[in-house]
């Protein structure tokens, strides 16, 4: 490590940076077993998921939590999916968070979902909640690095690849790194 970076401009560490994958997901279903399995599902592809079991809740739920994505089931009691999602869209500070249709229902109605970003047709795999996430989860990488040519190296790959990072110069910076990432 004994390169000299004296003719390199200095550039200071990049901020952290946020993406819009989904890190923290909102599941709304009425069946207390259908939130389970999916949030199980979720957990496994790295998620962090609160779970809702009807409209009103979730609602609040998402104004407080503003999740990355929403898994929202069609069919409830009171306050049906397509109430959620038009509640959704019509509020201005949720409006732009990603919905999929997760329901029994979902592929009978493939030409009559507006707002949904995806489909998801009960009961579906691992798998098929995986391809789904694929475009929307990012893995999340720390670089551990003081020297700062290294820094803008490593941050350039990573952001050419799509990959949401963070910079630490030094172990302690790493440890405060990892519990906020």
């Amino acid at each position: 490590k004994a390169r000299s970076n004296s003719s390199l401009p200095k550039r200071k560490p990049k901020a952290p940076r946020r993406t819009t994958g989904p890190r923290l997901v909102l599941v709304i279903d009425d069946e207390a077993d259908s939130r389970d399995l999916m949030a199980n599902m979720l957990e496994e592809c790295g998620c962090e998921v609160v779970t809702a079991d009807a409209g009103n809740p979730a609602l609040a739920e998402a104004r407080k939590r503003h999740p990355d994505l929403i898994l929202l089931d069609l069919m409830m009691p009171t306050m049906d999916g397509w109430q959620v999602l038009q509640a959704l869209k019509a509020d201005a500070e949720l409006r732009h968070i990603p919905v999929v249709i997760a329901s029994i229902v979902a592929g009978e109605n493939q030409g009559t979902v507006i707002g949904a970003v995806d489909l998801l047709q009960k009961p579906f795999s691992r798998e098929e909640l995986q391809r789904v996430l694929g475009a929307r989860l990012r893995p999340k990488v720390l670089v551990v690095e003081d020297n700062d040519f290294d820094q803008h190296i490593f941050a350039s790959s990573l952001a050419a690849a799509g990959v949401e990072y963070r910079i630490a110069t030094n172990g302690r910076e790493a440890l405060v790194a990892v519990d906020q990432f």
